[in-house]
């Protein structure tokens, strides 16, 4: 290959790479745009003009990146359905041998995440409060999914503990894991509709109460 060649080719890699950051680029603001604006006005208040405006973009750079308003709110739900499983991911393969111990860990883990990271706190009260009649759909499959996942995970630990006696069998496994599922939900509504549950600390006092429930019994 020619200097000059070898030269072009350099060039066109380069080109090609910065498109794709660009693209990027641009599709992260898109998304952090629509997010903001769907918090602010709900979903079905918001438009297209709207968010391309407020990215300081057309309405053509919009729809070079997304094929309508429900496909940026599909890809915010995957986006933070995505973050979240990892997050869990990591949680669950916490290498503590005394399971009780180990859910009290991701139980404390997951309200830490809530409480600091405001992205992931913006994105609950999205599914749960910013979207409206049939846009419901998108959330509740979404809620789902994670829902069942966690239960399962969830589950499959108290099981474990059940076994080796680090948690007591008064209940099923299914029903502790249903009942700590709605803990956390519960603790999440409560965080934006109420004025009495605002500190995270407040929120591990549940977290206590429950794992000491689960406690051996004597």
């Amino acid at each position: 290959m020619n200097l000059i060649l070898y030269k072009h080719v350099c060039m066109y890699i380069y080109n090609m790479r910065k498109t794709l950051e660009d693209k990027k680029l641009t599709e992260k603001s898109l998304l952090k745009s629509a997010m903001f604006l769907f918090l602010e006005n709900g979903y079905s208040k918001v438009t297209i003009a709207q968010i391309s405006k407020y990215s300081n973009l057309t309405r053509g750079a919009f729809y070079w990146h997304f094929e309508s308003k429900e496909d940026i709110l599909s890809q915010i739900l995957i986006f933070n359905r995505n973050k979240l499983r990892a997050f869990l991911d990591v949680q669950f393969a916490l290498e503590i041998e005394d399971e009780l111990i180990k859910i009290k860990s991701i139980f404390n883990n997951i309200l830490e995440n809530f409480w600091n990271d405001t992205d992931f706190r913006d994105f609950i009260k999205l599914t749960w409060f910013k979207l409206e009649n049939q846009f419901i759909d998108s959330s509740l499959e979404y809620k789902v999914a994670i829902n069942d996942y966690f239960n399962d995970e969830l589950k499959c630990i108290i099981e474990s503990g059940q076994i080796k006696g680090d948690i007591n069998s008064t209940n099923t496994a299914m029903q502790i894991s249903i009942h700590a599922t709605s803990l956390i939900n519960g603790i999440y509504r409560m965080y934006f509709v109420s004025s009495y549950l605002t500190e995270l600390n407040d929120a591990k006092l549940m977290i206590d109460s429950f794992c000491d429930s689960l406690k051996p019994l004597d």
